[in-house]
């Protein structure tokens, strides 16, 4: 056997290895979601009872609102936030605008507009944007009057009752740092995608976040649609810019100072979903790099800390979850090699029980979810859960680059996601500003036709490798999907 024999055939077996050593891997993520839809269910009325208080008094709130090119929201944003049911001299409203186009002066204008109606508006403004996201806030909190501070992100639309509603589980326990409310949607009925998209956070709120918050695992502040007690921030440390996923990373820190979080699934503050497949993929791209940015920060601490071991493990595996990502795309290049190689995978069809609890376990939390979530008639959104199953195929290149870039870097651009004023009526964003490009794009077609090359070689030896074959037809069209989607999107 010469070199490149020899050489082929260690590449064979890596490839042997890494398809084993991702299915188990795929298989602990899978088989956590089914771990986490039981705890989800579990002691629901006295979940709610525990906290829930009167509003006996009404402390001074700061809302604030961070926003960076928001022309089309903006407005929509303030005519929401200053009809929420509350006295104009306890609730203080902070525009943090970074801005660099005619958004400031829309803004600017608006806020004079409200001072004149009497309501306690102040307009920041920043001359860089010095740790993004985290900055804005950050120097806001330093001209902060309230004593709890509400963050809404531009698209968001709170409902009048958001701070009556919020506020008294404070007072139920002066340890309670943060109430986090459901996230609800303006343009669900949008397209294909944003019906898709509405299921995965819906999985997020109703699965994840609930069962994370009744276990007492850690969870996190979604970055909009939440109040915090402003000692919990400070006690954490305050904002911080050195990951992009600002929201992830204090709420580790906080709740390692012992505050205690609480997600609220009744309450529903609505959003814009990303109603191209551009603005998601770069939306998933930004807290895929987060996260594990936030791993790489906080795993070594929890792992020392006194907290108990299932608790330290479903940390883990809640700030790595994006590795599942690199997992599906590392199991394709392998399982192509095994293909092309010829190389038998009858030994590795071991493993296709795990694969399948991988793949099947997200598709289970996502049907409870939809039951739960009763936004819309339960058969109506059962389809739309294959889209979302081809997009989660999809996003495995762009997020693999994500988890890389984690890995290695601090910090980064903090890449906001474009918003339209779009509801389920008004669709129309193709003719507005702000659209976003995507170079992965030629990444997803050189491997969505490497994938396609080892379809068609595994469906020519069809009765060796018909399984691998429908898989990297699966990877291969949803690649191509991708690329073409990423195109026509950022035109």
């Amino acid at each position: 056997m010469g070199v490149l024999g020899a050489t082929w055939a260690f590449i064979v077996l890596i490839a042997k290895i890494g398809i084993v050593f991702c299915s188990v891997c795929l298989a602990v993520y899978g088989l956590n979601i089914y771990i986490l839809a039981y705890l989800s269910g579990k002691g629901k009325d006295r979940y709610r009872q525990k906290y829930k208080k009167k509003l006996e008094r009404y402390p001074m709130v700061t809302i604030q609102l961070p926003i960076y090119n928001e022309k089309y929201v903006v407005k929509r944003l303030l005519m929401s936030v200053t009809a929420i049911d509350y006295p104009r001299d306890k609730m203080e409203i902070q525009i943090l605008d970074d801005s660099t186009d005619e958004t400031v002066e829309i803004a600017q204008e608006e806020v004079a507009y409200y001072k004149e109606q009497g309501f306690m508006i102040e307009y920041i403004r920043r001359d860089n944007r010095e740790g993004y996201k985290a900055g804005a806030l950050q120097n806001g909190l330093k001209f902060a009057k309230g004593e709890f501070i509400a963050i809404f992100d531009a698209d968001f639309v709170p409902h009048k009752e958001f701070l009556t509603d919020t506020l008294p589980y404070f007072f139920g326990d002066e340890k309670i740092g943060l109430v986090q409310t459901r996230w609800g949607y303006v343009n669900q009925e949008n397209s294909p995608i944003t019906k898709a998209v509405s299921i995965a956070y819906d999985g997020h709120f109703l699965i994840e976040q609930l069962a994370r918050n009744k276990a007492k695992f850690f969870m996190n502040f979604n970055g909009t649609g939440g109040i915090w007690r402003r000692e919990c921030i400070e006690d954490g440390g305050g904002w911080h810019g050195d990951t992009i996923a600002e929201d992830l990373d204090l709420s580790y820190r906080a709740q390692m100072r012992g505050w205690k979080f609480l997600v609220l699934p009744d309450i529903i503050t609505p959003s814009e979903i990303p109603p191209n497949w551009v603005a998601f993929k770069k939306q998933q791209f930004r807290w895929a790099k987060g996260s594990i940015q936030c791993f790489k920060k906080h795993s070594r601490t929890i792992i020392k800390s006194n907290e108990p071991f299932i608790k330290k493990l479903q940390s883990e595996l809640h700030l790595s979850y994006y590795m599942v990502h690199p997992l599906m795309f590392f199991l394709m290049l392998f399982l192509t090699i095994l293909v092309i190689a010829g190389s038998s995978v009858t030994p590795l069809m071991y493993f296709a029980p795990l694969a399948i609890m991988a793949g099947l376990g997200p598709s289970y939390g996502y049907l409870v979810a939809i039951k739960r979530a009763e936004n819309l008639e339960w058969s109506k959104r059962v389809p739309h859960l294959l889209t979302l199953l081809l997009l989660g195929f999809a996003l495995s290149v762009s997020n693999t680059v994500a988890v890389i870039q984690g890995l290695h870097k601090k910090g980064g651009e903090f890449v906001r996601t474009p918003k339209y004023n779009l509801t389920d009526q008004e669709k129309n964003w193709k003719k507005k500003d702000y659209k976003i490009k995507d170079k992965k794009i030629f990444l997803e077609g050189l491997f969505g036709t490497y994938a396609l090359i080892g379809a068609i070689i595994a469906f020519m030896n069809f009765q060796m490798f018909w399984i691998a074959g429908f898989f990297l037809l699966l990877f291969s069209i949803s690649y191509y999907f991708s690329a073409i989607m990423t195109y026509l999107h950022g035109r």
